[in-house]
């Protein structure tokens, strides 16, 4: 299997020519594989025959340097994961310089008001360094559909609107977010939580939820929003930073409902050392 990770971009499409594949999925990571990612993966192979992981922690997203030291790292269990569930996968594991050349740094985008709120505003220029890898990434393996889940919505948005900006030739495939059973939505960071602070993050669906049942119940956002906020300000493990209604498409925070218009809620907080972010359709 070690013929099939790549380290270089070179090689990794010197492979692609040499045996004559044409067509070829993307699932971009970071690592630290879960069953979420291994959701994406079985979705490109419903409609490729090859498929591509990248398995790549990308330094210029993290506005937080020690976010970046402590984010979960274990290449050799991603990689007997990904060969333990999939044949012939070809993993690209690409070093800094792979990916950036000369210079590790951000381009700048404009996306308007999407990377304005929520992670953009608490996290200065993570957005434009997650536009940054996907751009580089996008063009130089030039996928035909790249998958990404629902679970980052607001990430997800921006890379529509990066891939429409920059008239990329490969169309972006949301997936569906994994929970476990509690209802927390997988994540590579969940691998930093003890077993109690596991049981307590199911406190973030949950309030989702009943958000959701009080917008069925008529409720409008302002009052939805004061209402979970007051279960927050209470609750002895999660400190919350946001919970927020938005319009779907555009990602601004909601007034009133519409019936015409989708809405979505967002929350992110921090349980113990660890900072966790959830979505859910209204």
């Amino acid at each position: 299997m070690l013929d099939l990770i790549f380290t270089t971009q070179n090689n990794l499409l010197n492979y692609l020519k040499k045996n004559q594949i044409n067509q070829w999925a993307l699932v971009p990571t970071m690592g630290a594989i879960h069953q979420g990612h291994l959701s994406l993966i079985n979705s490109a192979y419903a409609e490729f025959s090859t498929v591509i992981i990248s398995i790549f922690v990308n330094p210029t997203q993290f506005d937080d340097k020690k976010d970046l030291k402590f984010y979960p790292i274990n290449y050799e269990k991603d990689i007997e994961m990904l060969n333990k569930h999939f044949k012939n996968i070809l993993i690209y594991m690409p070093t800094v310089d792979d990916i950036y050349k000369n210079e590790v740094k951000s381009m700048t985008y404009d996306f308007g008001d999407l990377d304005k709120v929520m992670e953009g505003e608490f996290r200065m220029g993570h957005f434009n360094g997650v536009a940054t890898v996907v751009e580089l990434l996008l063009s130089a393996l030039k996928p035909i559909k790249a998958y990404f889940g629902e679970k980052d919505f607001q990430q997800l948005q921006i890379i529509k609107s990066l891939v429409r900006q920059k008239q990329i030739d490969c169309e972006i495939v949301e997936c569906p977010t994994i929970r476990e059973e509690n209802g927390l939505a997988l994540s590579s960071r969940n691998q930093k939580l003890t077993q109690k602070e596991k049981k307590e993050a199911s406190f973030l669906y949950k309030t989702m939820q009943l958000a959701k049942e009080m917008k069925q119940n008529k409720e409008q956002p302002k009052h939805i929003k004061e209402h979970i906020y007051t279960l927050y300000k209470d609750h002895e493990y999660i400190s919350l930073e946001y919970f927020l209604i938005t319009n779907q498409d555009t990602l601004l925070e909601a007034t009133e409902f519409i019936n015409s218009k989708k809405y979505r809620v967002f929350v992110a907080a921090k349980i113990g050392n660890t900072r966790l972010i959830d979505n859910l359709l209204l």
